[in-house]
């Protein structure tokens, strides 16, 4: 999660590579939220995915824990 947290002082033309979390925890759209109780308190951001694997959105810690 430190390069994204350093995101905010890269330069605009710094590739999108060398700034992202590529090892995201993800969790299927059929998941439960009390499945995702231990990520969340991490405090890291929650790709949703559906069957297939594919992104179909997020889960911000705090919709978990307010």
């Amino acid at each position: 999660m430190a390069k994204a947290r350093v995101a905010a002082a890269v330069k605009p033309n710094t590739p999108v590579s060398q700034v992202m979390e590529a090892d995201a925890p993800s969790v299927p759209s059929e998941s439960y939220i009390n499945e995702m109780y231990a990520t969340a308190q991490n405090g890291v951001l929650m790709a949703v995915t559906d069957s297939d694997g594919k992104l179909v959105g997020s889960v911000e810690p705090t919709a978990i824990f307010g």
